[in-house]
């Protein structure tokens, strides 16, 4: 849902507040995402909360929930990819 709103490079560069990474003091402060397209983000997940036959109360609770995920999607698009060899060398001393 953010990649049709967001550019995947832009929220590579950026973060949700803006803020300050407490892991990286010494880099600098990247910027927010824009505050209006991420009104259209909460806006299309609560239509979708909505769909789904949440009840008023749990679609809040939901929609105060969606910056800790965009952030986290941020957080998993910097990760460095894991290699298929990695996996099933982990796989293999799991089950030997």
């Amino acid at each position: 849902m953010l990649i049709p709103i967001f550019s995947p490079q832009e929220l590579l560069d950026s973060s949700v507040g803006g803020g300050k990474s407490n892991r990286y003091k010494k880099e600098t402060q990247k910027p927010p995402l824009d505050p209006t397209r991420l009104l259209v983000v909460k806006s299309i997940y609560q239509h979708y909360l909505e769909s789904l036959n949440k009840t008023p109360e749990k679609v809040q609770v939901e929609l105060k929930k969606i910056k800790d995920y965009i952030s986290s999607k941020i957080s998993d698009m910097r990760k460095p990819p894991v290699s298929k060899v990695n996996i099933n060398m982990f796989r293999k001393c799991l089950y030997t």
